[in-house]
């Protein structure tokens, strides 16, 4: 059985990102729509922003860890 440690090739490796990609929004939508007072009570939509931000946050890092390995890949040429 294929896990994310053993993907064949950086196409299944990108199909496991898109996957999760989906799921995430999937669940978040889920949970909008199962608890509505997640986007209208003050305390709980703080700590989901929070927890939304936290995957910007991530998404930020890793485009710049993209930027800086092309910087370096240009650099080296």
């Amino acid at each position: 059985m294929a896990t994310v440690d053993h993907v064949a090739d950086a196409g299944g490796m990108f199909s496991e990102i898109n996957s999760a990609s989906d799921s995430f929004i999937f669940r978040l939508e889920h949970c909008f729509a199962l608890y509505p007072d997640f986007l209208t009570n003050v305390e709980i939509e703080a700590k989901v922003i929070a927890a939304l931000q936290k995957a910007e946050s991530y998404i930020v890092h890793l485009k710049e860890q993209h930027r800086q390995h092309l910087l370096e890949t240009t650099n080296s040429q």
